[in-house]
C-alpha cells in the first residue's frame, strides 16, 4: 500500500474521531443545562434582543394515561399524541421520557422510540433491572413541526427465539413508562394575539384569579363557568387571590440580570423561600417568575380593574427603590422590552391582556359570566381578537331522537384485523338530550373477505356486557346488527364496544399474519326513546346539562376561596356547563322556590327516598321505612348528596357536616345511587345504587318476551297439550253429532216405514 494512501486514512480517522467527540461534547451539554442555565443564558442578551416566552408542559398523567404504561410480550406499539397550538410559532419543545425496566435472562428486548414516526433513540438493556430517562429535543423547522400533534411512537420487542414456532411470550421482560413523561414547549409571549388561543394555550394547572373580597353574584358565576369549561379540556381550576404583603412564597431559582440584581427586591428571591415585605417585593417576584416563562399571580382573571391598580401600585414601588440604586432605567427598559401590559379596549368584557408581559384572558364587567360562557362551549372558536363583547351565549337545545356513533368517537376509522379488532365510543348522561336515553343500537360494519373459510363474528357490547353477537359474510357489503339496550346497563359513562373476530388463516405457524380490513360505518347509530331517572345521580345530568339552577348561601360569597372548589367539585359532578349554569344567591332565613331543576347548597331538605340529616357536627340516616338507621357525632369534614324534590322539581342538596364548605372536598363522581357522602379523600358511602338496576331488571324480567323466553317449555308443552285436548274435543264432538244425525235418520225412516204401513 502506498504511503500517501495511508497518510489519508490516519487524518481522515483522526478527524472523523475529533467529530465524534466534538458532537459528543455539545449534545452533553445540551443534555446537562439546567433550567435556570436557559433562562439566564436568554436573559443575557440584554432587553433588546430578548424575547419574553410563554412555557407549557403536558404529561402523560394530563393526557389520561393516569396509570404506567406496560410494555410486554413479543411485540407491542403505542402512539401517544400531544397536542400543540395550532398556527402558533413554536420556539422550543422537548419531551422528557421516564421509564423502568425488568429483563430476564430469556431472549432480548428492544425499546424504540419515535418522534413524528422518525426513530430517535434505542434502548436493548442488559441488567436484570434499571430504569432510563431521555430528554428529546424536538426539530422545530420554522417555528413549527408538523401537523396539530407532536406524535410519541414507543415500540418494544421481546425475541425470545429464532424459531417462528417457539413460544415467544416472556413474562419478565417488561418496559414500564411512567405518566410523569412530559412535552414541554415554550412559544413567544407576542405570538399569542388572541383569547381563543390563550385560552387554549392555557396550563393544564389553570389558576382562575379573583378580588381578594366578597364576590358579587356575576363574579362567582363567572368563577364557576370558567372552572367548568377548564374541568372539560381535562384541566385543573385552582381559585386563588393575588399574594398579600407578608404572605411566603417559593423563590426563584436563576439569577436575574446584573441592572436588576442590584436592586434589594430582586436579590432576596434567590432562595427557597422568601417573604413579601412590601409592594415592590411583589412586583418583582411577578416580574421575576414572568422572565422564566410563568404567569404571576394567574392564567384567567374575574375582573382587571381591581387587578390593575394593584399591579400599577406595586410598580410604583418597585420603581421608587430601584431610583435609588440607580436601576429605575435599567427596569424601565425590560418592562418595554416586554413585561408590560396589552393595550386593549376597556369597555369589552372579555379581553387578551398580560400581567408583567405574560398573557392572561380577562373576564371583565359586569356581565362577565357571557363570555366566560363563550369560552366553554361550541363558540370559543369566535374568539378570535385580542378584545370583544359578548352579550350572551348559549348552547342550541338538543332534540335528537338518534345519535352516530361518530359524534361518540372519533376513532372510527378502517382496521386491518388479523385476529381481533375493536372500536370504542363512549358517551355520558350530562351529553344525552334531557329525558331521553338510548334504547337500541344499529350497527352497519364492512368485514372484507380473508384467507380464512370461517365466518368472522361481529359482536357488540355495553359497559362489558354482552348484548348480541352474530356469524357474519365477509363480502365487504354491508353488515347490520341491531341490539336492544336494556335500561339498567345505563350509567353515569357508557361504552360501546363493537369486535370483530376472525379465525386463525394458517395451521402454518412460521406463516406471516396479515390483516383484512373492516369498519364501523358512519351510519352506525344510537337510537334514544324518552325514559324517566329522576332518583339516580346520573338520570339528572341531562337535566343539569341543559337548565339548572345553582343555589348557594349568601355566605359563600364572603368566602368564596373555599366554597368556590366545594361548589365546582359537586356540579361539576352532577354534569352542570357553562352555558346551563345559573345561580341563585338566596338567604337561610327565607324559602327557597325553584322553577327547574336545581342544585341547592346548605339547604335542609328531605331526600326523595331516605334521608341523611346533617347539622351541628352530627350526621343521622332514616331508613326507607322512617326508623333510625345510624346516627354519629364528631364525624368531621364530609359533604351529604342526596336527591330531592322540591315543587314537583327534581334537585339534588349539598350539606357538609359542620355547615361550611371545605375546599379539600373530592367528588370522584356522582352515578348510581340517591345518596353519596364525600370527604377529603373521596366517597365515602353510597346509598341506592342498586335500588334503580334492581328495579330495571324485575321490569325486565316481568315482560312477556323475556316470560316466554324464560318458560318456554312449559309454555309451549300446555299448549301443546291443551291443544291435544281442543282436538280431542271436537273430534268427540264431531263424533257425537254423528252419531246423532244416523240416529235420527233411523227413527226417520222408521217413521216412514210405519206410516206407509
Amino acid at each position: 500500500m502506498r504511503p500517501g494512501i495511508i497518510f489519508r486514512a490516519v487524518v481522515l480517522g483522526i478527524l472523523s474521531f475529533l467529530c465524534t467527540v466534538l458532537v459528543t461534547r455539545v449534545l452533553l451539554a445540551a443534555e446537562t443545562s439546567s433550567p435556570k442555565d436557559n433562562i439566564e443564558r436568554k436573559l443575557a442578551v440584554g432587553p433588546e434582543k430578548w424575547v419574553p416566552t410563554v412555557s407549557r408542559t403536558f404529561t402523560l398523567d394530563n393526557l389520561g394515561f393516569s396509570s404506567p404504561l406496560l410494555f410486554s410480550g413479543a411485540e407491542l406499539n403505542r402512539q401517544i399524541f400531544f397536542p400543540i397550538p395550532r398556527d402558533l410559532p413554536l420556539q422550543s419543545a422537548e419531551i422528557d421520557l421516564t421509564a423502568t425496566y425488568v429483563r430476564s435472562n430469556v431472549g432480548h428486548m428492544t425499546f424504540l422510540t419515535s418522534l413524528n414516526d422518525t426513530p430517535v433513540f434505542a434502548f436493548e438493556p442488559t441488567a436484570a433491572e434499571g430504569a432510563f430517562q431521555r430528554t428529546i429535543q424536538i426539530p422545530v423547522n420554522n417555528g413549527r413541526p408538523r401537523g396539530d400533534f407532536i406524535t410519541l411512537g414507543l415500540n418494544h420487542s421481546t425475541v425470545t427465539s429464532e424459531n417462528r414456532c417457539s413460544e415467544q411470550r416472556s413474562i419478565a421482560n417488561v418496559v414500564t413508562v411512567s405518566p410523569d413523561s412530559a412535552l414541554h414547549y415554550s412559544v413567544a409571549a407576542k405570538d399569542v394575539a388572541d383569547v381563543n388561543t390563550a385560552w387554549r394555550i392555557l396550563p393544564q394547572a389553570t389558576r382562575i384569579l379573583i378580588p381578594n373580597r366578597t364576590l358579587t353574584a356575576d363574579e362567582y358565576r363567572t368563577a364557576l363557568r370558567i372552572a367548568i369549561a377548564l374541568a372539560d379540556t381535562r384541566r385543573t381550576a385552582a381559585f386563588v387571590t393575588i399574594p398579600n404583603i407578608g404572605d411566603v412564597v417559593d423563590g426563584v431559582q436563576f439569577t436575574p440580570p446584573a441592572a436588576l440584581a442590584r436592586a434589594r427586591s430582586f436579590a432576596k428571591f434567590n432562595a427557597p423561600r422568601v417573604k413579601l415585605e412590601t409592594a415592590a417585593d411583589r412586583a418583582a417576584y411577578g416580574i421575576l417568575l414572568s422572565m422564566q416563562g410563568q404567569t404571576a399571580f394567574g392564567d384567567a382573571v374575574v375582573g382587571y380593574d381591581w387587578l390593575k391598580q394593584i399591579l400599577d401600585q406595586d410598580i410604583a414601588a418597585l420603581r421608587a427603590e430601584l431610583a435609588a440604586d440607580g436601576a429605575e432605567k435599567a427596569l424601565d427598559a425590560w418592562i418595554a422590552a416586554g413585561l408590560s401590559s396589552r393595550k386593549v379596549n376597556a369597555a369589552d368584557n372579555l379581553k387578551l391582556d398580560a400581567i408583567y408581559g405574560q398573557p392572561v384572558v380577562v373576564f371583565d364587567s359586569e356581565n362577565a359570566s357571557a363570555p366566560a360562557g363563550l369560552v366553554g362551549s361550541m363558540w370559543s372558536t369566535l374568539a378570535q381578537n385580542a378584545s370583544l363583547t359578548v352579550d350572551y351565549a348559549s348552547e342550541a337545545h338538543d332534540t335528537r331522537t338518534w345519535i352516530p356513533l361518530t359524534d361518540l368517537s372519533p376513532n372510527l376509522n378502517a382496521q386491518a384485523v388479523i385476529e381481533y379488532g375493536e372500536w370504542l365510543a363512549t358517551f355520558s348522561a350530562s351529553k344525552l338530550p334531557q329525558g331521553r336515553w338510548p334504547t337500541t343500537i344499529e350497527l352497519e360494519v364492512r368485514i372484507s373477505p380473508d384467507a380464512s373459510d370461517a365466518l368472522p363474528v361481529l359482536s357488540v357490547m355495553l359497559n362489558d356486557v354482552l348484548l348480541r353477537a352474530e356469524r357474519v359474510e365477509a363480502t365487504s357489503d354491508i353488515v347490520r346488527l341491531t341490539a336492544d339496550i336494556p335500561s339498567y346497563l345505563l350509567g353515569s359513562v357508557n361504552t360501546v364496544r363493537v369486535a370483530v373476530q376472525r379465525a386463525t388463516q394458517s395451521g402454518d405457524c412460521r406463516a406471516l399474519s396479515r390483516g383484512y380490513m373492516a369498519q364501523v360505518m358512519p351510519t352506525s347509530r344510537l337510537v334514544l326513546s324518552d325514559v324517566k331517572i329522576d332518583d339516580q345521580f346520573f338520570g339528572l345530568k341531562s337535566q343539569f346539562s341543559k337548565t339548572g339552577t345553582v343555589a348557594v348561601p349568601q355566605d359563600y360569597l364572603a368566602d368564596a376561596l373555599n366554597s368556590l372548589p366545594y361548589v365546582h367539585a359537586f356540579i361539576y359532578a352532577l354534569g352542570i356547563t357553562p352555558t346551563s349554569l345559573r345561580i341563585n344567591v338566596f338567604d337561610q332565613a327565607k324559602s327557597f322556590a325553584p322553577f327547574e331543576s336545581f342544585i341547592a347548597f346548605g339547604m335542609k331538605l328531605p331526600g326523595l327516598r331516605q334521608d341523611i340529616v346533617v347539622e351541628n357536627g352530627e350526621l343521622k340516616l332514616q331508613s326507607k321505612d322512617g326508623g333510625e338507621a345510624v346516627q354519629v357525632k364528631g364525624a368531621g369534614n364530609m359533604a351529604v348528596a342526596q336527591i330531592t324534590n322540591l315543587r314537583d322539581y327534581a334537585g339534588v342538596t349539598i350539606n357538609s357536616v359542620t355547615g361550611k364548605p371545605f375546599r379539600d372536598v373530592k367528588v370522584d363522581s356522582l352515578a348510581a345511587g340517591d345518596i353519596a357522602v364525600f370527604g377529603s379523600t373521596g366517597q365515602v358511602l353510597l346509598l341506592g345504587d342498586d335500588d334503580y338496576r334492581v328495579t330495571s331488571i324485575r321490569r325486565a324480567l316481568l315482560e312477556p318476551s323475556a316470560i316466554f323466553h324464560r318458560y318456554s317449555v312449559w309454555i309451549v308443552s300446555g299448549l301443546s297439550i291443551l291443544g291435544m285436548l281442543i282436538f280431542m274435543r271436537l273430534v268427540r264432538a264431531f263424533l257425537d253429532r254423528r252419531k246423532r244425525m244416523k240416529a235420527a235418520a233411523a227413527a226417520a225412516a222408521t217413521e216412514v216405514v210405519q206410516a206407509s204401513g
